[in-house]
Formats: C-alpha cells, sequence, structure tokens
C-alpha cells in the first residue's frame, strides 16, 4: 500500500511538471508570434513607404504631375535620407510634392511671401514643441508637420505683442569649425530677420578664444514657450526661404555650413573672430622666428592637413569623407611658389609625423608642433595665403586669412552621398581655388 501511494504521489508530480513545461512552451510560442508579427508590422509598414515612394517616383501620376528619371539606386537614396523617425512621417508627401530627384542636387526654394510654403520644402523639418497644462504639471508635447501651414496652427508665440522673437541655435557636442559656422550663420540669419540671437553653447569655447557679440549661454526654451523646431537635413547648402521667418519664436537645428548666410555681416564675423591677445601674440612670435631663420623676407603659406578620423573611419568613408592626397598638397605648393618663389609653407596637421614623412626634405617646409587647437588655427590665420584639406576647422583659416585660398576639389568621394547633397558654390566662396 504504502508503495502504491508513493508511486501514485510520483506520478502526480510528474504530471503536474509536464503540464508547466507544456504551459511554458506554449506561452514562449505565443511571445515568439507576437514578436515576429510586430516586426512584419514594422518592418512592412517602412517596405511599403519605400515601395510607395520608389512607385511614385517612377514616372507614375502624383497630385497631377509627373516625375521622370528616378532609378532604384535614387530612391534608395532617398529612402536612407528618411532613416530618423521625423523625417520617415514626413517623407513621401514632401518628395511627393517637390519632385525633386536629391542625387542631382535640389533648387533653392525662394520664400514666397508671408504664408512661408519655402518651410515645406522636404530638406527642412518642420516640428513644435507645445506646452500643455495638465492639472499642476506641464507637459511638452512634440508635433510633427509636413507644411508650415499645417504648423502655424499650434503657434501661440505668433500672438506676441512687444519685443522681438527670439531665433536659437544649440551647438552642443560639436568641433571648433562646425560651432563657428552655427554661430556665423545663424547671427547673419538673426540679422536678417530682426531677432534676438540666443547662442546655446555649455562649453563657451567661442567665448574663451574669441569675441562674440552674442554671449553663449544655458538655454531651455520648452520651459516657458511655445516655439517652432527647423530642422536642416543637408549640412552644405543655402536655404533663402531663412531670410525670411515665421513670427514666432525658432530654434534651428543643422550645421548650416555656407558662407551665404553671412556674407552680408562678413565684417562683423571678422572682428568678432579676432583671436584673444595671448593667443595672437603666441602665433604672430612663432611666425617672426620663422621669418628671422631666413636670409630674405618669405610669404609664409599656411597649410591644414586634416587626417585621423576623416581616412580611417569607416563611417566617415562610406558617407563621402576622406583625406587629402599628397599630390594635391605638392600641387598647390607649387602654384604657390610660381605665384610668390620666396613662399615658406607652415604645416599645421593632427597628423605631424605623416606630414614630416612627405615634407620633412624640404628646407622650405616649416611644422607647427606643441600647440594647441586654437593656437595652430591663429598661426594659419597669421600666414599670408592658405592651403586647406577637408573639414571646417580647414574652411574657417582660410575664411579668416582673407588671403589667396586654395582647396581640395576632390572632397567630398565622387559618386558618394555626400557629394550629392553638398553644394559646393554655397560652400566655398567663388573666389577659392578648386585644385
Amino acid at each position: 500500500m504504502r508503495l502504491a501511494r508513493r508511486r501514485s504521489s510520483l506520478l502526480r508530480v510528474v504530471t503536474l511538471q509536464r503540464r508547466q513545461h507544456n504551459l511554458l512552451r506554449i506561452v514562449t510560442v505565443v511571445l515568439l508570434c507576437t514578436v515576429i508579427f510586430l516586426l512584419y508590422i514594422t518592418l512592412g509598414d517602412y517596405g511599403h513607404e519605400r515601395t510607395e515612394l520608389f512607385n511614385s517616383l517612377q514616372g507614375q501620376k502624383t497630385d497631377n504631375k509627373t516625375v521622370q528619371g528616378w532609378d532604384r539606386k535614387t530612391t534608395t537614396f532617398a529612402a536612407k535620407l528618411l532613416s530618423s523617425k521625423i523625417i520617415r512621417n514626413q517623407a513621401v508627401a514632401k518628395l511627393k510634392n517637390n519632385l525633386v530627384n536629391p542625387l542631382s542636387g535640389p533648387p533653392s526654394p525662394k520664400a514666397s511671401g508671408s504664408n512661408y510654403e519655402g518651410l515645406s520644402d522636404y530638406r527642412i523639418i518642420l516640428s513644435r514643441k507645445v506646452l500643455h497644462k495638465h492639472a499642476d504639471k506641464t507637459r511638452v508635447k512634440i508635433m510633427q508637420y509636413a507644411t508650415y501651414e499645417q504648423a502655424v496652427k499650434d503657434n501661440v508665440s505668433a500672438r506676441k505683442t512687444a519685443g522681438r522673437y527670439n531665433l536659437t541655435i544649440e551647438v552642443l557636442s560639436l568641433g571648433l569649425g562646425n560651432k563657428m559656422f552655427k554661430y556665423a550663420s545663424t547671427y547673419g540669419i538673426a540679422k536678417w530677420n530682426n531677432r534676438n540671437l540666443v547662442f546655446e553653447n555649455p562649453l563657451h569655447e567661442l567665448d574663451e578664444y574669441f569675441y562674440p557679440s552674442v554671449n553663449s549661454t544655458r538655454y531651455q526654451p520648452w520651459s516657458s514657450e511655445n516655439y517652432l523646431l527647423l530642422n536642416m537635413h543637408y549640412c552644405c547648402q543655402f536655404y533663402p526661404v531663412l531670410k525670411d521667418l515665421p513670427p514666432e519664436n525658432i530654434v534651428m537645428e543643422g550645421l548650416l555650413q555656407s558662407w551665404r548666410y553671412f556674407d552680408h555681416v562678413k565684417s562683423d564675423i571678422h572682428k568678432q573672430f579676432t583671436f584673444h591677445d595671448d593667443m595672437q601674440h603666441h602665433a604672430q612670435t612663432f611666425l617672426h622666428n620663422l621669418q628671422m631663420q631666413r636670409t630674405s623676407k618669405t610669404t609664409l603659406i599656411g597649410v591644414h592637413v586634416r587626417r585621423g578620423d576623416m581616412g580611417t573611419d569607416p563611417k566617415l568613408l562610406s558617407y563621402g569623407h576622406g583625406v587629402a592626397s599628397k599630390e594635391y598638397l605638392r600641387t598647390a605648393m607649387r602654384y604657390f611658389k610660381s605665384r610668390y618663389p620666396n613662399s615658406v609653407f607652415v604645416l599645421v596637421s593632427n597628423d605631424i609625423p605623416w606630414c614630416k614623412e612627405h615634407f620633412g626634405d624640404r628646407s622650405d617646409v616649416a611644422f607647427s608642433e606643441n600647440h594647441t587647437e586654437v593656437e595652430d588655427l591663429a598661426i594659419l590665420v597669421n600666414c599670408n595665403h592658405t592651403i586647406i584639406t577637408v573639414g571646417t576647422y580647414s574652411w574657417w583659416a582660410g575664411w579668416l586669412n582673407g588671403g589667396e585660398v586654395v582647396y581640395y576639389n576632390d572632397w567630398p568621394q565622387k559618386g558618394s552621398t555626400f557629394e550629392t547633397v553638398m553644394t559646393k558654390t554655397d560652400y566655398y566662396p567663388p573666389h577659392w581655388i578648386g585644385l
């Protein structure tokens, strides 16, 4: 009897364990199926968007218009531009409305009077942070729009009756050259629109190196006011619509890398980007000592050689970045030698060993070593002329120098994504020389 009872008890335990295992398997299968179903819906919707985008731009009629010449490479590139959620939500509508092939370069939109239709350009991402008060709490809701006509409905700051509107630019974690572009471009845009410029840069580098008329601050507009957010998706293009902004507080995002934004205030920018006295003195002393080592008066040519991540980072390379070749640098040196036979080339680089390996045997070359980033920039600016390579740091060395500037014409890489979204006439001033 006891043995039978033990067997019966053991049988019940085994049966219960089997049921638990079976139930766990069922739950696991259900969860797995749910995940697969959700992935199918998500990826299916995105794939449907891409298919719709491709089909609608393949010569089919869209809003009584027809687009010709879009191939799968073009629409694949367009889909890449839509990878972020905000951009993808507006993608098909904006590309259909503009009917522009990104690979051939979009046209420059013009502001269209008081309705600001130009802000609906597919290169500008429109959104708004709206304050919603509920009980004792204030919450921020992000609204996204395909056109400014939609965005204006939630505009509270347009009912403002006194004072000027704010134009805010955020810089945060960017390099020095990018921050200088953001400041100069937004300064010019603020002048066009009679706005208060708010320059949000918690690290305050520009204040430490230069004399900007607008000091860096830590500003959080969403804590107290409604504002429109404009995201300029392409870095190296000029957006004429920014000359005429709508009457409200605006926060801008994007790199804004074009000389056209501040050409009308270039004398102001030159003054504000004057180096502090100690940096200026350091650079001038260094160059004076170089001059004293020569038997005759020389013409100093500043040469910036950007290497490092531009030539090694797979993401940067696949996008279209790269470094200037030694052949380009030699060609640029020959150009200045033909014009100024007594030229001395002052090389500034984040890879001085590479520069010494390829140019160390030349008696007309000097190297800037053991200087900070801003000290090197001051040295380049205080030379007579400039040879630049890649990147915005290099660009500002040429622009602030004011002499002749030679730039690397094979950047971005030919046929790359970066090349398709850069307008060189917007990025490089017309009097600079591409080699």
